[in-house]
């Protein structure tokens, strides 16, 4: 692909005729190496026109140097009752600049936007991507939008993948004087933005330049927090007249509070029933427990966006009748029920997802896209998946957990965080007994119990998978050649986190390597680490988001005339990440090795990169280490 693109160069760099704004051999060196897309020039304007609505023009142009950078050139437009689009256009260049192709309003297709559980959406996509496979090529797009609210102002990030670069990107807003726009930019944007007045109207600019790609290195922060980023929030704004005020968290708060207050009446005879549920308890806890179960048996989620739906929550009353609702209504209808009861709660939002970017805690703002319950305690708050039948109480995982919320209470908004498991509740205790036989092969008993974050990926296979994908990612599980799992059994059990508990046998082919008349076995069966991590010209902070341990102990019983000739020698370790320590004893016949790994989340400067890189390289080969059986 490198040879056609550069062949290409060569055909068109003697040709002056075609257009020169777009021609890809005007593109800087350094903005071609390892991309797959160039951003040529880029202009997003924001016009507040009052609280309650905005225009939003973008104006990009990109070049596609090969078939993975086609995702960049697809026109895929998103609106909705309070995003309205006015105008679209599109234009498609050869590599050379030469205008190929006008973008038809009848080729653009409209299409849903429902996900498969969204019951009620009135989201539509605007889809277009010009016919091409002619490497490199040109698009160019001009996208105006109305916002029908002013409660989200966009975020711009020019820079859209690690394998994008950026010849020119500019944006802008402009607002009346009487509804200031709030803004904050990341530490990748050293200068101020440049300042422009026109009557009673502001302009704010922001301009880059020559922007090379970032590769995303591991263990990093997210790809957004690493490039240029400009946030904006209003101060007023207004939503299909709801009125609200956003320069605290303290007033965001309260405008969601009155949004939703009042609905939370249920009728009759379902207090009836939440009384007959919580008298059932004996503590507040119990009585939460209780009536999450009851929540849990009685309605299921299914996403719920009309207008200000999105934020507005369907009466306790109408899930009470209906069964279902989206994380808004279901935890509403908690926070409903538990009021019933005489417990108090408050709903949260939250910014959920395992990778997402996390609340910019000084920056009062739309930020979040989930909503979920916490039920404060006198020693200890209980925090409650609403949309979730499987979960137990105050059990969040990668989803909600370790991140800042906020509570909405009637006296306005507080930022508190959900809590983090230590490392010691995302645990994976594995214990095995097993025979190895002469020819090298061997047999094991195992058990496993996976507690917290450890077990939630097993869950979900569980709970999602057929029978014959399941047995498919059991064969996969393990890094130890040919084997065969039969008899396999697993429990879910609910203590102070969600565990299972695992149970079968393994039948391993050549599990040991015969020379002659030794055996080379690795005695740490079943647990061979794949951390890996390279500590060259690191630039960003480490960033360990998940904290866990692993406790191993597995005996093997050598076949009868062998006695050990060489043994691995113990290996302990301590740093700032994690430790670890693994040992192999012999005795009547049977080695046991007992291993155990704990891994530390946090923050770690960049400097420390070596130390990690070398604490998973010996982890990765004190997992493997042989030892040495000889016949007698």
């Amino acid at each position: 692909m490198r040879l056609n693109f550069l062949i290409v160069l060569f055909l068109f760099s003697s040709n002056t005729a075609f257009a020169q704004d777009y021609n890809v051999f005007s593109v800087a060196p350094a903005l071609l190496k390892e991309v797959n897309a160039v951003k040529r020039n880029e202009q997003q304007t924001i016009q507040i026109i009052d609280a309650g609505s905005y225009l939003h023009t973008t104006e990009y142009t990109i070049t596609v140097l090969n078939e993975k950078g086609d995702r960049y050139a697809v026109l895929n437009e998103s609106y909705d009752k309070l995003h309205k689009i006015k105008d679209i256009a599109g234009t498609l260049y050869d590599a050379s600049g030469k205008q190929i192709q006008k973008l038809k309003s009848k080729d653009i297709q409209d299409v849903s936007g429902l996900s498969d559980n969204n019951f009620m959406d009135d989201n539509r996509l605007k889809v277009f991507k010009f016919m091409t496979t002619s490497y490199p090529y040109t698009v160019s797009y001009t996208v105006v939008t109305k916002m029908e609210q002013g409660f989200y102002l966009p975020r711009w990030i020019p820079q859209e993948g690690e394998d994008m670069s950026v010849e020119k990107a500019s944006f802008s807003v402009s607002y009346p004087d009487n509804l200031p726009v709030r803004h904050l930019t990341n530490e990748q944007v050293t200068q101020q933005p440049v300042k422009t007045t026109a009557g009673n109207a502001t302009t704010l600019t922001w301009t880059v330049k020559n922007l090379a790609t970032q590769k995303l290195e591991k263990y990093s922060k997210p790809m957004y927090t690493q490039n240029t980023a400009v946030y904006l929030a209003p101060v007023n704004f207004e939503m299909e007249k709801f009125t609200g005020d956003m320069s605290s968290w303290a007033s965001f708060g309260k405008f969601y509070y009155q949004l939703n207050k009042d609905r939370d009446v249920l009728p009759d005879a379902v207090k009836q029933k939440v009384l007959q549920i919580a008298a059932s308890g004996k503590t507040d806890r119990e009585k939460v427990a209780n009536l999450y179960k009851y929540l849990q048996s009685t309605t299921r989620y299914i996403s719920v966006q009309l207008g200000i739906g999105g934020w507005q929550t369907f009466d306790a009353a109408y899930v009470a009748k209906q069964g279902y609702g989206d994380c808004k209504a279901l935890t509403n209808y908690m926070h409903s029920m538990l009021q019933v009861a005489g417990i108090p709660s408050c709903i949260a939002l939250i910014r959920a997802g395992s990778q997402v970017e996390p609340m910019v805690e000084n920056f009062p703002s739309n930020q979040f896209n989930h909503v979920i319950l916490c039920v404060p305690q006198q020693k200890d708050t209980i925090w409650l998946e609403c949309t979730s039948q499987q979960d137990m109480p105050n059990y969040l995982g990668s989803f909600t957990g370790s991140r800042a919320v906020l509570l909405v209470t009637p006296a306005g908004g507080k930022v508190v965080k959900t809590p983090s498991l230590k490392a010691e509740e995302n645990f994976m205790v594995t214990t095995a007994s097993a025979v190895l036989q002469e020819d090298g092969n061997a047999e094991a008993t195992v058990s496993i119990r996976s507690a917290g974050m450890q077990q939630d990926g097993l869950r979900y296979q569980i709970q999602n998978y057929s029978p014959q994908a399941f047995h498919k990612e059991l064969q996969d599980r393990f890094h130890i050649g040919t084997y065969e799992i039969k008899h396999y059994k697993h429990e879910m059990q609910q203590e102070k986190l969600p565990v299972i508990a695992e149970s079968f046998t393994v039948d391993i082919e050549k599990y040991a390597s015969k020379a002659g008349s030794r055996l080379f076995v690795i005695p740490n069966m079943l647990s061979h680490s794949t951390l890996s991590f390279e500590a060259e010209d690191r630039k960003n902070e480490i960033s360990i988001r998940t904290a866990f341990m692993d406790v191993d102990t597995i005996s093997l019983k050598i076949p009868a005339g062998y006695v050990q000739e060489m043994m691995p020698a113990p290996v302990t370790m301590s740093t700032a990440f994690g430790s670890y320590s693994i040992t192999s004893a012999f005795k009547d016949d049977v080695i046991t090795t007992t291993r155990k790994l704990i891994i530390n989340a946090g923050t770690y400067p960049a400097s420390s990169a070596a130390e990690l890189e070398s604490f998973y390289q010996k982890i990765y080969k004190a997992d493997r280490a042989k030892m040495v059986l000889v016949k007698k």
